[in-house]
Order: structure tokens, then C-alpha cells, then sequence
């Protein structure tokens, strides 16, 4: 997200312009993010072939800011299901192979200590 890579960054991923905001509370250095909300809820974006035998490794930190004005808070299974339909998992669907990848994500986020308020 730096201003810095801009030129490398803007060309290989969208949305990276449009939602690059610097923050200063952020731990990361330097302190640029993308600035997600109601009305820009898809960030930096890229969609890439991945073949069997590949390997997939995603890394990313997060920042939440509580306050007025969030129109449609976003909760957890809401973010499960985006995240995990993604890659091709569906809750419910009757697809084992849909249900395992859902799965993977749901449990996931048991893991690190995040507990859905179903």
C-alpha cells in the first residue's frame, strides 16, 4: 500500500489507488492501508491461477475504528462466508469439497481467538 511502490502495485493489483489512506495508528511501518467501509468494502484486489501442486501464502493485518456513522456493521459469519467463497467454500452447500474449504476458514478464526456471535 506504500506511495512509494505505487507504480509496481497499482499495476498488478486494482483498488489499490482508490482506497490508499495514510494511518497513523497503524504498527505497520510505513503507516499507509487500504481504508475499507460501507461505501469501498473491496480493497486492493488480483485474481491468479493457482494449478494443483501450488502453494498460497496470504498475510495481511487488520485495523478495526468503533464510532458512529457504520451504516451495516459487518459480523463474523458475514466475513467467514465472503472470505471462504473466495476460494470455493460454501456453507450448507451439500459439496464436501465446498463445505471442507468453508470449514477450513470457519475454524480458523477458533483458532487465533476470534469467536462468532451467532
Amino acid at each position: 500500500m506504500e506511495s512509494e511502490a505505487a507504480s509496481e502495485e497499482e499495476a498488478l493489483f486494482s483498488n489499490v489507488r482508490e482506497t490508499r489512506v495514510t494511518f497513523t495508528a497503524a504498527s505497520q511501518s510505513p503507516n499507509e492501508v487500504a481504508e475499507l467501509d460501507d461505501f469501498s468494502p473491496i480493497g486492493p484486489a488480483i485474481s491468479l491461477q493457482v494449478g494443483a501442486g501450488d502453494t498460497v501464502k496470504i498475510e495481511g493485518y487488520a485495523y478495526f475504528e468503533g464510532g458512529t456513522g457504520y451504516n451495516s456493521p459487518s459480523n463474523l459469519p458475514a466475513f467467514v462466508a465472503a472470505v471462504a467463497g473466495a476460494f470455493g467454500g460454501i456453507n450448507g452447500s451439500g459439496v464436501p469439497a465446498e463445505q471442507a474449504t468453508f470449514d477450513v476458514f470457519d475454524n480458523a478464526y477458533g483458532v487465533i481467538g476470534v469467536v462468532s456471535e451467532e
